[in-house]
């Protein structure tokens, strides 16, 4: 009986020294090292070249849309549709995390005045070269619509762009 309690405490004995040596090793250490690799990834977070082009051709939509009176900030709109599709614009991995969203809507402010300045400049260019206001309506649907034109576009967007010159 000594002799079966002996073992055991010796089997006790060489458990305990294997978790000390895995506490001892530094395993502590690795999980704060992991945290601190987290927290970079996520300041120096980048978008992809695919996200991004999602976001602008979001922009785009929005700010062409014939019901749209406002271009000062369209950035809240397009943020609002980005979060409802989240999936289809590959940004799921974006929101829920703070650092990312700011990062997200910084980065559309920026696509966003880009995209207004871009439209703001082909008006002024078709004004220059006398463009006349059906072949502009089209040819900026073909630029800024989702999906182009189509075949036959729909007097909004012409009267829209009317108001816009």
């Amino acid at each position: 009986l000594s002799t079966r309690i002996y073992q055991t405490a010796l089997q006790f004995s060489h458990a305990n020294d294997r978790k000390k040596a895995e506490k001892d090793s530094g395993l502590g250490q690795y999980s704060q090292l992991l945290e601190d690799l987290r927290i970079r990834l996520d300041e120096g977070y980048t978008f992809t070249s695919e996200q991004k082009k999602n976001i602008r051709v979001q922009v785009q939509d929005t700010i062409y849309e014939a019901s749209r009176t406002s271009f000062r900030e369209p950035n809240r709109g397009v943020s609002k549709k980005l979060t409802e599709n989240k999936q289809s614009m590959k940004l799921s991995g974006v929101f829920g995390n703070p650092s990312r969203e700011k990062a997200l809507f910084v980065l559309v402010k920026r696509i966003c005045s880009s995209v207004r300045n871009s439209l703001r400049q082909d008006i002024r260019n078709s004004i220059e070269a006398a463009v006349n206001l059906p072949d502009f309506a089209y040819a900026s649907a073909t630029k800024f619509k989702r999906g182009g034109p189509g075949l036959n576009l729909p007097v909004g967007f012409t009267v829209h762009v009317a108001l816009l010159v």
